[in-house]
């Protein structure tokens, strides 16, 4: 796995998506569809379908019970008043 700070041309493309969830125009998967091809609606499907997978796997659900409350430092004030 290719480590922070090395420089860019040491990384293989293929380590790309192992530094981030998305994909890079350099990943030999990386599919290119253009504006006019995309359809907005099937991708915000996709995009909500995939977080419903997500809510629903157990790691979600043993890292989210470690989260707590965070009290604010100040009082929000409303400054447009």
């Amino acid at each position: 796995m290719a480590t922070f700070g090395a420089k860019p041309s040491a990384i293989e493309p293929s380590q790309l998506t192992e530094l981030t969830d998305m994909k890079s125009i350099l990943d030999p998967t990386f599919k290119y569809v253009s504006a006019a091809n995309t359809d907005v609606a099937k991708t915000f499907a996709r995009i909500r379908r995939e977080q419903r997978r997500a809510l629903d796997t157990p790691d979600f659900a043993r890292n989210s019970a470690n989260v707590a409350p965070m009290a604010a430092r100040r009082p929000l004030v409303n400054r447009a008043a």
